[in-house]
């Protein structure tokens, strides 16, 4: 049977390693996942990442195509949806492949306060992706208006970005984080599980 993990609780430190606790929905195991993502943007490969786009952005600033209405439209269908289904699919089962789960046990009260405890994280995330959706609307009706190849660039990243964090809040985790009766049943279940 797959797993169906949903993400309920983030913990992420500055300058050491964080984890991310997860419930497989299916089978109501929990699961630990450290990350070291600090590392990364502490070397070499996060300045090689952000000079070179800076620099490919810089680059293209200048460079404009004319192009009608239709074929902009599309063109930025094609590839803004492209970007939306890498970061939504394709990034998700990639990072789902390379997961090292740890099993974690938790009694009921330390998982409804994991639970409630992480609705900071998903409230940041929510006010996060309205921000990007208001930036990625007014760039929108920018790019609509006059085409250009450096806001397709940057619409095509938020369309990435908005994949992405749309990805890492599924209902279930607002409702676990969120609905009180949704969360004491998950909870029950998963006590009930680990009574076993």
């Amino acid at each position: 049977m797959e797993k169906k993990l949903i993400p309920f609780y983030r913990e992420a430190y500055r300058n050491r390693m964080g984890y991310t606790l997860f419930i497989d929905m299916n089978t109501m195991g929990i699961y630990r996942v450290y990350d070291d993502n600090y590392r990364f943007f502490q070397s070499s490969q996060y300045w090689f990442y952000f000079l070179g786009g800076y620099w490919i952005l810089k680059g293209i600033g200048d460079f404009n195509i004319h192009m009608n209405f239709l074929p902009s439209v599309l063109i930025l269908l094609v590839i803004g949806g492209g970007f939306f289904w890498y970061g939504y699919h394709h990034l998700y089962k990639k990072a789902m492949e390379n997961m090292n789960l740890k099993n974690t046990y938790l009694t009921k009260d330390e998982f409804i306060g994991y639970a409630k405890t992480g609705r900071q994280n998903a409230r940041l995330l929510i006010i996060v992706l309205m921000v990007i959706i208001i930036i990625y609307l007014f760039l929108l009706k920018f790019y609509l208006a006059v085409p250009a190849i450096d806001l397709l660039i940057i619409i095509s990243l938020l369309s990435f970005v908005i994949g992405g964090i749309i990805r890492s809040l599924p209902i279930q985790r607002l409702r676990l984080n969120y609905q009180n009766s949704f969360l004491e049943k998950v909870a029950t279940e998963v006590h009930n599980k680990m009574a076993q």
